[in-house]
């Protein structure tokens, strides 16, 4: 007993997240960590099953690990230690980039009796949380979902606009917008629909480069400032971003998904652009991608 107590202890005391399964993948521990990076507290999920796909891993092909290729159940049938990047499922929905390490464990004789998992969270947490105290002293955070405001945002196309003129370091923009969000607002109401915009504005902060900024743009729209992209850089960005997005879903009722799809639309800036016209431009990219249906990244 003293001895669990200790190993628990020391478990609790790490910055890591851990989990630990049975050999039926059921799991028996959770720690402090754990809770704090995916938002499940650890009587929500003690005693479920990782194949119940509460942490839903998927990787970057978008390819969900847990119903799948679970590196977890791997190791514990063959002891192969694995270390895989992949991108968890907050409980509110939105994806965080993490890095997994999976071992099996052994009992006192030598037996498997299960396996852990230690995940680390890649995102700029640290970054993002200073930025958003210091736009809240200005005023410039959207507190509802916790990106800069859309006054904010058009200023720091400005004054990358003023530092393209003058070091010629190229920069682009990709403007998201939720597919049919009015639509959304009518059917579910305004706490559905605010849940959604925050899955989705998380989403975004939590993976991207600590030197972009996303902020809000409008009703069911945002825009991200990305700084040395190219023509040919942008839509992988885009692409990653609408994988990801495409895998983010809210639990309604403790048992329906819910999702949004987005277009995205982006470009570049360009010689003698100024910040009217830069925006006109994605803008008018991202009205083009709605009229073909949607859910589609579209470059200008």
């Amino acid at each position: 007993m003293y001895k669990d107590y200790i190993n628990k202890h020391f478990l609790n005391s790490l910055h890591e997240g851990v989990y630990i399964v049975d050999c039926s993948r059921k799991i028996t521990f959770w720690n402090k960590a754990a809770e704090e990076i995916s938002g499940f507290k650890a009587a929500e999920v003690v005693g479920s099953r990782c194949s119940d796909d509460i942490l839903s891993h998927v990787d970057a092909s978008g390819r969900n690990l847990c119903t799948g290729s679970c590196p977890l159940a791997a190791v514990v049938l063959d002891g192969v230690e694995r270390d895989v990047d992949v991108f968890l499922r907050h409980k509110d929905g939105f994806r965080i980039p993490v890095a997994i390490r999976v071992k099996q464990l052994l009992d006192a004789e030598g037996e498997v009796c299960g396996g852990i998992e230690m995940f680390t969270n890649l995102s700029n947490q640290t970054v993002n949380k200073r930025r958003e105290q210091e736009l809240r002293v200005m005023g410039y955070l959207d507190e509802a979902i916790g990106l800069p405001s859309k006054e904010y945002i058009e200023k720091e196309v400005y004054l990358r606009l003023l530092d393209y003129e003058s070091s010629g370091m190229g920069f682009g923009i990709l403007m998201i917008g939720v597919d049919s969000y009015r639509q959304i607002l009518a059917r579910y109401g305004s706490k559905l629909g605010g849940r959604a915009l925050k899955m989705v504005a998380s989403t975004l902060n939590n993976n991207t480069r600590p030197f972009d900024v996303f902020g809000s743009f409008g009703s069911g729209c945002f825009l991200g400032v990305l700084r040395n992209v190219d023509i040919d850089f942008l839509p992988i960005i885009g692409m990653k971003l609408k994988l990801l997005l495409d895998n983010s879903y809210l639990i309604i009722d403790n048992e329906h998904k819910f999702s949004v799809s987005v277009t995205i639309g982006g470009t570049v800036a360009r010689q003698r652009d100024n910040t009217p016209e830069l925006l006109e431009r994605v803008l008018e990219v991202v009205e083009i991608g709605k009229e073909r249906g949607g859910n589609v990244v579209l470059l200008s």
